[in-house]
C-alpha cells in the first residue's frame, strides 16, 4: 500500500543552469516546492529529472528527515544501462574513461560550461555544425 505524490518544479531548471543550486535562493525555491510535503512523512524521493540531481544536497537539507531516501533517477538509468551493456556483452574494455565530444547548433561556450558543470568532466570538444 503506497501512495505516490508528484510535483513539477520548473524554476530549478534555470536556476542549475545558471549554477545556483546550494543558494539562499535555491533553498528557498526548494522549500516552496515541497512545503505541501512537509506534512507527510516521505519515505522515499525520486529527483525526476536531468537538472534535479544538483539540488540533492539542497532537497536533502529542505526535507529534514535522514529517514528519507532521495533517489537519482539518472543514476538508476545508468545502472540499467551497464547490465544491458554487461548481458549483451558491450562493455568496452579499455578503462581510460572516455572523451566528450560534442556538437551543438549555438553557444558552443555556454553548452561547454554547461555541460561540464552537469557531468562534473571535462569536455574535450564542441563544435558548432550547422543544420542545414
Amino acid at each position: 500500500n503506497i501512495s505516490v505524490f508528484s510535483k513539477a518544479c520548473p524554476l530549478l531548471v534555470p536556476l542549475a543552469e545558471e549554477g545556483w543550486t546550494d543558494n539562499d535562493v535555491a533553498k528557498r525555491t526548494v522549500e516552496i516546492y515541497l512545503e505541501d510535503f512537509k506534512q507527510k512523512p516521505l519515505d522515499s524521493l525520486i529527483l525526476g529529472c536531468t537538472h534535479y540531481p544538483l539540488f540533492k544536497d539542497t532537497i536533502a537539507q529542505v526535507i529534514d528527515n535522514p529517514g528519507t531516501i532521495i533517489i537519482d533517477s539518472a543514476d538508476a538509468i545508468a545502472l540499467s544501462a551497464k547490465e544491458h551493456l554487461e548481458n549483451n556483452h558491450m562493455i568496452n574494455p579499455n578503462q581510460n574513461g572516455g572523451k566528450f565530444e560534442c556538437y551543438v547548433s549555438d553557444k558552443p561556450q555556454r553548452f561547454q560550461i554547461l555541460a561540464e558543470r552537469f557531468l562534473g568532466k571535462a569536455i574535450n570538444r564542441v563544435e558548432v555544425v550547422n543544420m542545414r
